[in-house]
């Protein structure tokens, strides 16, 4: 019997039954549905889309409408991306438990509003900050049906259990033979195990009320170790600066590291590409000897921080044309020439680099020579420095990305690390507070690149009429640079001769590569290494 003729029995009992007699069979219907619909999810090999919805249901049943149980304490960020969640402006919702859909139900129905009043009782009003401390089941069908692949006699553990969202994905769609959550919360933890135990999961899963930091043993053991936001809101900046977390994590980045080398110089350990010039080495050691001229400015930032873009940007406001830059950045690349290409360039020489100050000519800073230093936020820049690094063929490189997350992290890289180059240049500017120093941020570039413009024309004292700078901005626009620069490239030099200089210019693309638990650990380690930063990263717009 398929649906439809069931329906039609049940139709057709119903209605050959007497009023008193119908109404006696619907309310046994009511009484018993509940019990015969748990009786069938229970099934093994019952639809998991079916169990997990039922699953959500009875978990928001037993929890506050936010998620957030009276036993739990929230610790708002004091540095890093959601920093300015606070009380007033952030709505804490489970993502397992509400999905878009619900959340526009629950503001239609007035238990919930998406926006917040600026000032009371007007009409001031601004979106509220929405905060997940719980996998969403679309992210949970992805990690078990699409990211982490054949499960079968492994471990998995998560960090941070919750609502156990990920444990039921894990059960329901991977053949994992061991699921263990560890949880803090009290509450959390009796939630859990009423839904293991209601649904018959104890046969493999497993519910820890725990402290993580005791659970080495359990952490080193495991095959798969899923972390969604488990510490930024839940510890103080003190506690994950402990001595578990970061080396753990450093641990399993060496031990995992890719097998595949990315070939670089190395200079008395700091890390440089290879660059084709006869001596390099000899050259690169030479620098902070060449002569620097009053006029010279200097584009400085850690690679793949939009410093192609800019420095076309600049050498147009030089000159005072809206005219494409016939040559390329690398020609103007201080660690990529010799000091007779140099010497040989027109001035205004508008340079560009990626090294620390240090190796750079001492006669730039005597001559206090003006440097515009470009910021971008880091995973987008993790994105981006991995596409470039298996694209362009001088790097020997073709690693997974997981793997090349930790290396970046660590700063196993030309350039060497990310962070410690921004903390560098934020020292420098520290110690330096006269020097000609202007700041740009990739993301407000985005945003507003006319207004950057306008600014970097007044930071280089170059009087340019605002229709210039509209006809420059149109010029360096993404797709137009990419258009017109990308076949100044050797297209011998990159991966099957499709140069890769300009990928996407977007904000917030590193979405699309990180997981949840790669963005929750790379937020925290972001925490505790920029911690007494003033760098304001915005990781999307």
């Amino acid at each position: 019997m398929d649906v439809v003729a069931a329906i039609d029995g049940f139709t057709s009992i119903y209605s050959s039954l007497n009023s008193e007699q119908s109404l006696e069979f619907l309310n046994w219907v009511k009484e018993n549905i509940n019990d015969l619909i748990d009786k069938q999810i229970k099934s093994k090999g019952h639809d998991s889309d079916v169990v997990l919805e039922s699953i959500r249901e009875d978990v928001r049943s037993l929890l506050p409408l936010n998620g957030v149980t009276e036993t739990e304490k929230i610790c708002i960020p004091s540095v890093g991306p959601n920093a300015d969640c606070d009380n007033l402006t952030t709505e804490h919702i489970d993502a397992f438990c509400f999905n878009d859909d619900d959340i526009d139900d629950l503001c239609d129905e007035g238990q919930m509003s998406r926006n917040y009043c600026t000032d009371c009782g007007s009409r001031n009003v601004r979106p509220l900050t929405f905060i997940t401390h719980s996998a969403s089941v679309k992210e949970i069908k992805y990690i078990f049906q699409h990211l982490l692949g054949d499960l079968r006699g492994k471990s998995v553990v998560d960090v941070g259990s919750r609502t156990g969202a990920i444990l039921y994905g894990a059960y329901l769609m991977s053949e994992a033979s061991c699921i263990v959550g560890v949880e803090i919360d009290p509450t959390f933890c009796q939630v859990q195990n009423q839904i293991v135990t209601k649904y018959n999961l104890q046969d493999r899963v497993q519910v820890y009320q725990k402290d993580i930091q005791h659970c080495g043993q359990l952490i080193q053991q495991a095959d798969v170790i899923i972390l969604n936001n488990v510490f930024e809101f839940f510890m103080p900046l003190d506690t994950q600066k402990s001595d578990f977390i970061m080396p753990e994590i450093k641990l399993r980045a060496d031990n995992k590291d890719d097998d595949t080398h990315l070939r670089v110089v190395d200079i008395d350990g700091y890390y440089i590409p290879t660059f084709p010039i006869e001596d390099h080495e000899k050259h690169f050691r030479s620098m902070p000897g060449w002569k620097a001229r009053n006029d010279d400015v200097i584009i400085s930032a850690y690679p793949k921080a939009g410093t192609h873009w800019v420095w076309e940007v600049v050498s147009m406001l030089v000159r005072r044309k809206a005219e494409r830059i016939p040559e390329i950045k690398e020609m103007a690349m201080m660690e990529g020439i010799t000091e007779q290409i140099f010497e040989s360039l027109p001035s205004p020489r508008i340079m560009n680099t990626h090294v620390y100050f240090q190796y750079l000519p001492n006669d730039f800073f005597d001559k206090k020579c003006k440097i515009v230093y470009i910021i971008r936020n880091p995973k987008d820049i993790a994105v981006s420095f991995y596409n470039h690094h298996k694209k362009l063929l001088e790097y020997e490189f073709d690693g997974p990305w997981d793997n090349y997350l930790q290396r970046f992290i660590q700063g196993k890289m030309d350039y060497g690390s990310w962070f410690d180059y921004t903390l560098e240049m934020e020292r420098f500017m520290e110690s330096h507070p006269d020097y000609p120093i202007h700041v740009i941020y990739y993301e407000d570039m985005k945003e507003d690149s006319n207004t950057e413009i306008a600014k970097l024309a007044r930071f280089l004292g170059t009087e340019v009429s605002d229709e210039l700078i509209r006809n420059i901005d149109s010029l360096c626009q993404f797709d137009a640079m990419k258009k017109e620069k990308n076949v100044t490239e050797d297209v011998t030099e990159w991966r099957d001769n499709n140069p890769g200089m300009y990928r996407k210019g977007q904000v917030g693309d590193w979405k699309n590569w990180f997981t949840v638990a790669q963005s929750d650990m790379f937020d925290s380690i972001y925490q505790q290494k920029m911690a007494k930063s003033k760098t304001k990263i915005r990781f999307c717009i």
